[in-house]
């Protein structure tokens, strides 16, 4: 009986040896054949993904030479237009002649062939970045941003194409569409530049939107970043993007708490080009306009038929027009200044000095204007063309007021 058992439990084991050898060698070729298959489909993304970075890459070049061409004939055309008695432009045709849109429109069919693979990050972003650089198709800007979130929120390329929003959002959608896209990346992202520079372009978005104290909390955000960044001895080259990311989040904290409306205008003291002592606040009772300029700033120059029709027209009012250059030298400002007219009194801020009086009223980027009133304060920043001479008026006193002045 025992032996039967023993003989019975042995079979048994026996059998169930058997089976599992049989199940191992039936399983072991499919497990193989699924690897055999695996291996074969990440070699054919493999291929396919080479051939749309192979394909991108030579849309970005017929860009870039587009780019060149485009940027050529602004400069020209802006220049030959601070010549003329106005500045007002013709709108760009949707199609650009340097071809832009069409080779845009290739980068898009490519991208979306490409957003499929996370291996594919830089596509996608490029494409986003090129056609934020352009102002190309604005009304797809917001759905080429989609593509990033979220699989792409850790593409080492994103935050250059981030710090495109600020400047962008205005010609599609609203603010608060950037917003939302912009705290996605910052809650999904890992990666600390991503992650500074989302905060910062939320600052510049929410200054743009009047929402000044959660702006400060933003850039508050950007400048702690930054000192935890020095403080981690594995993030050199990071401490060195956020330091720079840091102390223009720092200026504009400054313009938040000190060039408002109805603040009072930052008063300097200079020497004219043309050796005249003068300070800010000696052109009291009178409007001012405070503009940065330069040579090299192609729309800076386009602005002037507006600054010598505003001088003309008001040429009896009490109004002057401070001309601010940032140029590295002094031959080019005179030249400019004789070959296109230019009002005002002109002063150039001394770079030597790291630009004080630039520094006073965070000029960062060019043309950039401040419109003070008789009394000292700031009225409005950036008032430009045809808006300027209104602007200048509504500030100046009414007839009445003249002639009580000239009464006593």
């Amino acid at each position: 009986m025992i032996y039967q058992t023993t003989f019975r439990r042995s079979f048994v084991s026996a059998g169930f040896c058997l089976l599992l050898l049989m199940v191992g060698a039936w399983s072991e070729p499919k497990e193989q054949a699924t690897v055999g298959i695996r291996s074969q489909d990440q070699e054919l993304r493999a291929k396919e993904s080479e051939r749309l970075r192979r394909e991108f890459q030579t849309l970005e070049h017929e860009m870039e030479d587009a780019y060149d061409t485009y940027v050529a004939s602004v400069r020209e055309q802006m220049i030959r237009r601070a010549s003329q008695e106005s500045s007002a432009e013709k709108a760009e045709s949707s199609e650009p002649p340097d071809g832009r849109l069409t080779i845009l429109k290739k980068m898009d069919a490519v991208a979306d062939a490409a957003k499929s693979d996370t291996a594919n990050g830089e596509i996608v972003v490029r494409t986003f970045l090129w056609s934020a650089a352009f102002r190309l198709d604005p009304d797809k800007l917001l759905m080429r941003l989609d593509r990033i979130v979220p699989a792409f929120v850790n593409e080492p390329s994103l935050p250059e194409a981030l710090e495109m929003v600020p400047d962008v959002f205005h010609h599609a959608a609203g603010p608060q569409d950037w917003l939302d896209r912009l705290e996605k990346i910052d809650a999904a992202t890992t990666n600390r530049d991503v992650r500074l520079v989302a905060a910062f372009c939320i600052g510049k978005l929410r200054m743009a939107a009047g929402e000044l104290d959660l702006a400060k909390r933003s850039f508050a955000r950007v400048i702690a970043s930054a000192k935890e960044s020095r403080e981690d001895t594995d993030a050199a080259g990071f401490s060195d993007s956020a330091a720079a990311f840091a102390k223009e989040a720092g200026a504009y904290v400054y313009e938040i708490e000190y060039l408002q409306p109805g603040m009072k205008a930052p008063d300097f003291s200079a020497t004219s080009l043309y050796g005249e002592e003068i300070s800010l606040k000696d052109y009291r009772g009178r409007v001012v306009l405070i503009d940065f300029w330069a040579t090299w700033c192609p729309q800076c120059l386009a602005e002037l038929p507006n600054l010598r029709a505003a001088a003309a027209k008001l040429a009896d009012q009490p109004f002057v027009i401070l001309t601010i250059s940032l140029d590295h030298f002094r031959q080019p400002i005179d030249a400019a200044i004789a070959r296109y007219n230019m009002p005002g009194v002109h002063i150039w801020d001394d770079h030597d000095e790291d630009y004080p009086i630039a520094r006073k009223y965070n000029a960062q980027a060019l043309p950039v204007s401040f419109l003070i009133d008789r009394n000292g304060l700031i009225q409005a920043r950036n008032v430009f063309g045809e808006k300027l001479v209104p602007a200048v008026e509504a500030l100046l006193p009414r007839p009445s007021q003249k002639r009580m002045t000239v009464t006593h």
